[in-house]
């Protein structure tokens, strides 16, 4: 309520409402979602895109994610799990990646590695911002704590001082009576 007695209402924004998400969905359900997202990309490409050669780039960004949002053996495990699915299915239908050589192909093939290694280079290069600034701020707050323990010890050292003079009237006074 505000003071005028009236309800404040705050207004959400998109970008809450998906941090939100983000932090009771995502991150709680993260080997779920790589997986769904793994075998959607593998519907994806398998159905809509003709040369799926040049789209197997796409599985390192999951990965990627993997790597960041849980550690390092889920992405290990999330990397053969990729290679599993993509394996069966190139057994089961081979010539859905064989093509002819071709100009064509080939200029495909190099846009399509392109992208993804501009991908691959913002989502590692957005991460080494983010290790950056956590850094940053962790070395920050060491220094304010190394402050705060240097003025903790000055502050004893203030204290043991009047501490020693107020025993030394103690004792002054009880000599004196």
């Amino acid at each position: 309520m505000d003071e005028d007695g009236t309800s404040a209402e705050r207004e959400v924004t998109l970008k809450e409402v998906f941090s939100f998400w983000y932090r009771r969905y995502a991150l709680q359900q993260s080997e779920r979602t790589f997986v769904v997202l793994t075998l959607l990309a593998v519907i994806v490409i398998g159905y809509f895109i003709d040369n799926k050669l040049a789209f197997i780039n796409f599985f390192y960004l999951p990965v990627f994610f993997a790597a960041y949002l849980m550690n390092s053996r889920m992405a290990v495990l999330g990397s053969v799990f990729s290679m599993l699915v993509v394996f069966l299915y190139a057994v089961i239908a081979p010539d859905q990646f064989l093509q002819a050589p071709s100009r064509w192909n080939l200029f495909f093939h190099l846009l399509a590695w392109g992208c993804f290694l501009l991908l691959t280079a913002a989502l590692v290069g957005r991460l080494h911002d983010e290790v950056n600034e956590r850094y940053s701020k962790s070395t920050s707050l060491v220094v304010e704590l190394q402050d705060k323990q240097r003025e903790m010890e000055k502050l004893q050292e203030k204290l043991v001082a009047n501490n020693e003079t107020l025993d030394q009237k103690s004792r002054t006074i009880e000599a004196l009576k």
